[in-house]
């Protein structure tokens, strides 16, 4: 099976209230600080997952690994989430750790090839990557990343039909879901 560390992916959605059965778009710019819940999901390559951020901020877009250039990166440390009002940058480093060994510790199912793990840390937004709607912002989110995978077998040989766990055996499919909160303030 495929064992990729997938970078932690986190975006946003646009918010809305519920206001007399109507639904009203927020603003991130309605609110400067508070609780922001997280809700991402994507195919577990750590790039263009999709996120939704609601409370106090509103906003949706997507969420991409990048290296320290910036550009799109898969296995990065860093998050760039983009939004339809702004974007700032996450670190994933200590996040990421706890993924790196939780894979390490991974047991497919042997007649199905399929796992998954479930793991939580904090990942501090990136000082002086604000901009648009969030640029100043400050602060920090506890997210839970949770993954799944089928794995390849192997189609022929003395292993024929058995999981390859091997780290270059594609897989059959995979999903991450990024769920969490923070306080923030801009």
């Amino acid at each position: 099976m495929k064992r990729v560390v997938p970078t932690l992916t986190i975006a946003a959605l646009t918010g809305a209230l519920l206001t007399s059965g109507n639904m009203v778009a927020a603003s991130a710019s309605t609110v400067t600080n508070g609780t922001v819940h997280v809700f991402d999901y994507g195919d577990g390559e750590g790039l263009g997952s999709t996120i939704v951020l609601t409370g106090a901020i509103g906003d949706s877009g997507s969420a991409d690994s990048i290296g320290a250039n910036g550009v799109p990166q898969p296995n990065s440390t860093e998050v760039k989430i983009s939004l339809v009002q702004g974007s700032f940058t996450i670190s994933t480093a200590r996040l990421d750790k706890k993924i790196a060994s939780a894979f390490n510790n991974v047991e497919p199912n042997a007649r199905t090839c399929s796992a998954y793990l479930v793991v939580t840390g904090s990942t501090p937004i990136v000082a002086g990557t604000g901009t648009g709607a969030y640029t100043g912002i400050r602060g920090g989110f506890t997210l839970t990343f949770t993954f799944a995978v089928i794995g390849s077998k192997y189609p022929s040989g003395k292993h024929a039909g058995q999981c390859n766990n091997s780290n270059n055996s594609p897989s059959v499919g995979q999903a991450q879901f990024v769920t969490g909160w923070g306080t923030v303030s801009f």
